[in-house]
């Protein structure tokens, strides 16, 4: 007779399909030398960009040039120095590329990869990006101006471009653009311009501290008003914010 083969037990069976995997992926390689693989693979990667990137930037690609004063900044496939980032980023500013003039005029202003900050050059480059449409630049022109940052004070050049930049949704120009209307700085006062732009300011602003300041400001020019003056200035502030404040 022949006997009846006992069956095997599912989870012996699982086991041994398991057992016969692993051993056929072979041996397992330790985290800490994967990692090291990893490490140097993105090594290799990073160098290779940053090889194209030069090719590129030497044949005059703005573009490129942006890329390689990034990667000099951050020493990523080379060594790191923020001189050179500053020399790539000049290339292609003196390309008039807005990216690298707004980017380039911060490092002047912030004094990156410079032993001190160069502020009439920061509003040369804030400039040249402003009359291309940078907003950003829009706000740091006027500021600039504003205070006689970089170059002498000038009200009415920096109320230009903190107009702009106002319009545009940024809120510290909305808050000097309403100042500037409240004492008459290159302009005649006008209080109801300011209440309005004080609350467009107020509207957009996120800083809690910031707001507190533009709303004392924005109750001060109220009690220098008319009572229908300012009736009329809280019916037509919110239609100015719905237009003008910024929308995070």
């Amino acid at each position: 007779m022949h006997k009846i083969a006992t069956p095997v037990p599912a989870l012996a069976i699982l086991s041994i399909l398991c057992l016969d995997v692993t051993a056929a992926e072979g041996p397992v390689a330790p985290a800490e030398q994967v990692t090291k693989q990893g490490a140097a693979v993105n090594e290799i990667t990073l160098r290779n960009d940053f090889q194209l990137a030069e090719i590129k930037a030497n044949a005059g690609d703005p573009e490129a040039q942006i890329l390689l004063s990034q990667l000099y900044s951050e020493g990523k496939g080379v060594g790191k120095s923020e001189r050179k980032a500053n020399y790539w980023l000049d290339k292609a500013a003196r390309q008039g590329n807005r990216q690298a003039q707004v980017k380039l005029a911060d490092r002047m202003y912030y004094k990156v990869g410079i032993p001190r900050p160069y502020y009439a050059h920061a509003l040369k480059w804030y400039t040249l990006a402003a009359e291309q449409g940078d907003p950003y630049a829009m706000a740091m022109t006027g500021k600039m101006y504003y205070k006689g940052i970089g170059t002498k004070r000038d009200y009415k050049v920096a109320f230009t471009w903190l107009f702009e930049a106002a319009k545009l949704g940024d809120p510290e120009s909305q808050h000097l653009v309403g100042v500037m209307y409240r004492f008459g700085h290159g302009m005649e006062k006008n209080y109801l311009n300011a209440y309005i732009w004080l609350h467009v300011a107020f509207e957009s602003s996120k800083d809690v501290e910031e707001r507190k300041s533009i709303l004392k400001q924005r109750e001060r020019v109220g009690k220098l008003m008319e009572e229908s003056e300012l009736l009329g200035a809280k019916l037509i502030a919110p239609e100015y914010a719905d237009l003008y404040a910024r929308r995070y």
